[in-house]
C-alpha cells in the first residue's frame, strides 16, 4: 500500500506558517453569512473575503464549516491560531489578534523611528558645548538635521508606549494557552523597561542639573535603541538566537584557525628571520601574526610574500601551502558551522509548521467526530470536501475518487477512519488535485471591459520568452550606448549630446516595460 504519511514537502511550498490579518468585527457585520455563499463563488473570491469566511465559519458556522475552515488553515498556514479556537473568550481573543496583525506596519514604523533617532540625536561628543548652528558650520557631520535631546527622548517614550501596547496584546492572546507571560515576553518587557529608564534618567538630569553633574558622562541610548529593535523584530531576533546557539561551536573552530595562524607565523619567523622577508613581515611575533592574518583574509596579500618571492621563488611554496590549507579547509570548516546553525533553524521552523498543521487537523477531526468515538464516516468526509471547495478552490472531485482514497486508508474495513487516517486522507487529496488558476487583480478588472482579449494577448506576450529576449537585447544595446557615450566624453566629441539623448530616451522607454510583468500578475492580499 502506498505510504501516504504527511510530510512537510507534501504541503504547498513549505513556507513558514504565520497567522494572517484577521478582519475586524466591523467588517464582519457588512458581510453575508457563510451559509448564503454558494460554492460556485469559490474561484472568484478575494483573499480578504476568504479571511472573513474563515472567521465566520470557525466562530458561527456548523461543525462541517468549522472543520473545513481549519483544514484550509492547515494547508495554507493562514488563519486564527488553533490554540484560540474553542476558548470561551474567543471573540475577545480574535479581536486582540486582529489588532496585533493589522498594526504590523505600525510596529515596523516604530522600530524604524527608533533607529532613525540614533542619526538625528545630538552626538554625545558635542552636546553641552556647542549649539546646532555651530555644529553645522564647524563639524563634518554638522549638516545632519539634528534635533534636541528633549525631543528625541520624548519620541523615545512614545515609541516605548507603542511597544508596551504590543506586548499587552500578545499577553492577552497567550494568556488562555497557559503560557507564562513573563517567561515568554520577559526579554521584551526588560527591553521596554530599559528604554523607559534611559529616558527617565535623561529627564531627571535635564530638570535637576546638579544631579547630572555628579553622574558619569555615559550615553547608552544608541545601544539601547538598537537592542530594542533586535528584540522586537522577529527575523533579527531569530538570527541573533541562532548566532548565540552556534557561538560555542564557532569559538571552537575559531580557536583552531587561530592556532593554525600562530603556528605558521612562528614557522615563517623561523624560516625568514635572516632574509629580506624577515624585517618586512616577520620582524617580531606580533608582526608575524598580523602578516599571516592579512594573508589568510586575502587583504592585499601580495605585499606580504612579494619580497620573499623576489629573493627566492621557491619560498613562495610556504605561502601557497598556508593559503590552500587556510582558505579551502579552515575557513570552509568555519563557514560550515554557521551554515549548520541556520539549517537547524530551518528544520525547527519546519517542525513548528508541521505541529501547527497537525493541531488544526486535530481540531477539525474533533468537530466532525460528534460522538467522540475517535472515528468519522465517509458521509462526514464528503460533506467536508463540499465545503472545502470554498477555501482551497479545488476543482470538483468525483465521489468515486474520494471513495477510492477512503477505502485505501480504511484498514479495518468498518467504513470509518481514525485521526491518523484522516491526516493521510487530506494529504492525498491536496497532493492529487492542484489549485485552480487565480487571476490577477488587473485581469479581474479587465474582464468586464471590451479589451479583455487584448489584455490576455499582452499578458501572454509579457510572460513569454520573446519579451524576455527583447528586454535582454534592449539592455545590451543600452550598455553599448553607455560605453559609446563614455568614449565620446573622453575624446570631447560634439556627438556626445546626441548619444546622451538616445540614452535618456531608451531609459524612459524601458522603465514602463520592466514593470509590465509585475502589473499584469499582481494579486490582492
Amino acid at each position: 500500500m502506498t505510504n501516504l504519511t504527511p510530510t512537510p514537502s507534501m504541503f504547498r511550498d513549505g513556507r513558514e506558517l504565520s497567522s494572517p490579518d484577521v478582519l475586524e468585527e466591523g467588517i464582519l457585520r457588512t458581510t453575508t453569512s457563510s451559509s448564503d455563499m454558494s460554492l460556485g463563488e469559490g474561484p472568484r473570491l478575494k483573499k480578504a473575503q476568504m479571511a472573513v469566511m474563515k472567521y465566520i465559519s470557525v466562530f458561527k458556522g456548523n461543525r462541517v464549516q468549522r472543520a473545513a475552515a481549519l483544514v484550509s488553515q492547515a494547508v495554507d498556514g493562514k488563519g486564527i491560531p488553533p490554540e484560540l479556537i474553542g476558548n470561551p473568550r474567543f471573540s475577545h481573543l480574535v479581536k486582540a489578534h486582529c489588532w496585533l496583525k493589522r498594526l504590523k506596519p505600525f510596529w515596523n514604523m516604530v522600530e524604524i523611528v527608533l533607529l532613525l533617532l540614533n542619526f538625528l540625536d545630538v552626538p554625545a561628543w558635542c552636546a553641552g558645548h556647542c549649539n546646532l548652528k555651530m555644529m553645522r558650520e564647524d563639524y563634518m557631520a554638522g549638516s545632519v538635521p539634528y534635533i534636541s535631546s528633549v525631543k528625541v527622548n520624548t519620541i523615545q517614550v512614545i515609541c516605548a508606549l507603542c511597544l508596551s501596547f504590543k506586548i499587552y496584546l500578545q499577553a492577552i492572546i497567550s494568556r488562555p494557552t497557559n503560557t507564562r507571560i513573563f517567561k515568554k515576553y520577559g526579554v521584551k518587557m526588560l527591553a521596554v523597561f530599559v528604554l523607559y529608564l534611559d529616558s527617565s534618567l535623561f529627564f531627571i538630569g535635564y530638570m535637576f542639573p546638579w544631579i547630572a553633574g555628579k553622574a558619569p558622562n555615559v550615553d547608552g541610548s544608541t545601544i539601547v535603541r538598537v537592542l530594542v529593535v533586535i528584540v522586537f523584530h522577529r527575523d533579527i531576533r531569530y538570527s541573533m538566537v541562532v548566532l548565540l546557539k552556534i557561538l560555542p561551536e564557532f569559538l571552537n573552530m575559531g580557536a583552531l584557525v587561530a592556532i593554525y595562524i600562530v603556528f605558521f607565523a612562528w614557522m615563517g619567523r623561523f624560516i625568514f628571520h635572516d632574509s629580506v622577508e624577515g624585517p618586512h613581515a616577520f620582524s617580531d611575533i606580533g608582526n608575524s601574526l598580523a602578516s599571516m592574518f592579512t594573508l589568510i583574509l586575502a587583504i592585499n596579500n601580495p605585499v606580504v610574500w612579494t619580497p620573499a618571492y623576489k629573493e627566492n621563488p621557491i619560498s613562495c611554496l610556504f605561502f601557497i601551502t598556508f593559503l590552500v590549507i587556510g582558505v579551502y579547509l579552515m575557513m570552509s570548516l568555519l563557514f560550515s558551522v554557521v551554515f549548520r546553525g541556520y539549517r537547524q533553524r530551518l528544520a525547527d521552523n519546519l517542525a513548528k509548521e508541521v505541529n501547527n498543521r497537525r493541531r488544526c487537523l486535530d481540531k477539525a477531526f474533533r468537530f466532525l467526530d460528534l460522538e467522540d468515538k475517535g472515528r468519522i464516516t465517509f458521509e462526514d468526509l464528503t460533506k467536508l470536501l463540499d465545503v472545502l471547495h470554498i477555501y482551497l478552490e479545488l476543482p470538483h472531485i468525483q465521489t468515486d475518487k474520494i471513495k477510492f482514497y477512503f477505502e485505501v486508508l480504511d484498514k479495518d474495513a468498518d467504513h470509518s477512519i481514525d485521526q491518523e487516517e484522516f491526516h493521510d486522507f487530506l494529504t492525498a487529496i491536496v497532493m492529487k488535485f492542484s489549485k485552480k488558476y487565480e487571476p490577477s487583480w488587473l485581469e479581474i478588472q479587465m474582464e468586464c471591459t471590451n479589451y479583455y482579449g487584448q489584455f490576455l494577448d499582452v499578458k501572454s506576450f509579457v510572460n513569454g520568452p520573446y519579451f524576455e529576449w527583447m528586454m535582454i537585447a534592449v539592455h545590451i544595446f543600452n550598455l553599448a550606448i553607455i560605453i559609446l557615450e563614455t568614449e565620446l566624453d573622453i575624446r570631447g566629441s560634439d556627438y556626445q549630446v546626441y548619444v546622451q539623448f538616445v540614452q535618456i530616451a531608451l531609459g524612459e522607454f524601458c522603465r514602463p516595460l520592466q514593470g509590465l510583468p509585475t502589473v499584469t500578475s499582481v494579486r490582492l492580499r
